[in-house]
């Protein structure tokens, strides 16, 4: 059998009720040279039914499971087990168009570019929204990335699709539990890659309640990681632009919170509960976090 071209690597964590979905846009993808690794990060939910109904229909669909490690490890775990030339990380809760792969063809047999880039729009109770910054292919460089990131943009990690050569040979630093995918995204641009830019929307991410991205304290404690990690790793000429840009960063990060509390005090005018419950419930995870640190 042939080496697939691409594989998409999928870790797996209490999201089960999102994986149907998800596959079925790998399933249905008009290039069919491909390889699935799914990977259940030590979930206890119903990931393990899901993915071995999908294995049992497709052999192209691989399942694995791990101890739980957290998304870094779960990413690094299905790269160990790829065997194509290209990745594509796809986190559960989102999925892909069914004709990505198709319209990045000549690129994937010809190998002609390192990442390949699409656009995306957010996807929220069965409804495609904007996407929550404008993708442009100005920002696929070292310098936006290491300093715009936050700011102007960020990229959704499923908008690209890497040849493994480009990967960090550390792929993801599992020590984060939040902000790993920027560091990655560094990373591989300290290398230089070719890129290509289709502006079409290949990639849905899924909005829900749960997600951690919510959690504006558990961002900003990964955030201040991998500011740490990148303040001693990064050339020194960069540092005094990184410094403001962090700078910056953190006072976005202020206004939005500030926001939220305002927004707060409005839904105690005038409740809304269900919103009301989701906000104390973050509010509790992470006041538990901070005291069995």
């Amino acid at each position: 059998m042939d080496t697939p071209k691409i594989a998409i690597i999928i870790p797996c964590y209490l999201q089960a009720k999102y994986l149907d979905t998800c596959l079925e846009s790998i399933y249905a993808q008009k290039y069919t040279n491909w390889e699935c690794i799914i990977v259940n990060d030590g979930s206890p939910d119903d990931t393990a039914i899901v993915a071995k109904k999908w294995r049992a229909k497709d052999p192209r669909f691989k399942y694995y499971e791990k101890e739980n490690g957290g998304l870094s490890s779960a990413r690094n775990y299905g790269l160990q087990k790829a065997q194509a030339e290209y990745i594509q990380f796809l986190d559960c809760d989102d999925f892909i168009h069914t004709d990505k792969f198709e319209i990045f063809k000549n690129e994937l047999e010809t190998s002609s570019h390192d990442i390949l880039l699409s656009n995306f729009q957010m996807y929220y109770r069965k409804k495609t929204l904007p996407p929550f910054c404008d993708l442009k292919e100005s920002y696929f460089d070292y310098t936006s990335i290491l300093l715009h990131w936050d700011i102007d943009f960020s990229i959704p990690i499923h908008c690209a699709i890497f040849k493994r050569s480009v990967i960090p040979s550390s792929g993801f630093k599992t020590e984060l539990k939040a902000k790993e995918d920027w560091l990655f995204w560094i990373k591989t641009f300290e290398k230089n890659p070719t890129t290509i830019w289709k502006d079409q929307t290949l990639n849905y991410y899924r909005s829900h309640d749960k997600s951690m991205t919510k959690d504006r304290f558990f961002m900003m404690e990964n955030t201040k990681k991998v500011n740490v990690y990148l303040i001693e790793h990064i050339k020194e000429e960069y540092i005094g632009s990184f410094m403001a840009s962090t700078h910056e960063r953190y006072m976005l990060t202020l206004k939005s919170m500030d926001d939220e509390i305002n927004n707060l005090k409005k839904s105690f005018e005038n409740p809304n509960f269900s919103q009301l419950k989701n906000t104390i419930k973050q509010y509790a995870k992470r006041f538990w976090r901070k005291i069995t640190k």
